[in-house]
């Protein structure tokens, strides 16, 4: 088999490689927890803290973004729109199919790529012609 996947000048190293005649005992442990042992809910825990480490980071600057757009003289209805647009919760295929209403979330102009509020709003030329 050998022969197979490795040139001969590996061959003889991988072969040369001496084994242990001895029993071991691998195992794996997991570093995360005191015991060593992993679980579920010790994978949901890590999996947490990492993603609240990345929010936490991005938090300050769209901190910063969100109270420019609050602090801005236009009228709420604006303000609001522009809020809801950027969390991509206005009306749009993706969303609709998201929450399982249509099949495709695909732009319905063109049908090149899925409709989000900001495709909607910037990204498709035949929807900013109006």
């Amino acid at each position: 088999m050998l022969n197979e996947v490795l040139l001969p000048i590996d061959k003889e190293s991988v072969l040369s490689i001496s084994l242990s005649w001895r029993i071991s005992h691998v195992f794996l442990l997991w570093q995360f927890d005191k015991s060593g042992v992993h679980t579920v809910q010790n994978g949901y825990l890590v999996a947490s803290s990492i993603s609240l480490e990345a929010s936490a980071s991005n938090s300050r600057a769209s901190s910063k973004w969100w109270n420019t757009l609050w602090s801005l003289h236009l009228p709420p209805k604006i303000r609001i729109f522009v809020w809801r647009a950027c969390l991509n919760v206005l009306p749009s295929m993706e969303m609709w199919w998201k929450k399982k209403v249509v099949e495709s979330p695909c732009c319905q102009r063109h049908g090149k790529e899925s409709e989000t509020s900001i495709h909607a709003l910037f990204g498709c030329k035949e929807a900013t012609i109006f």
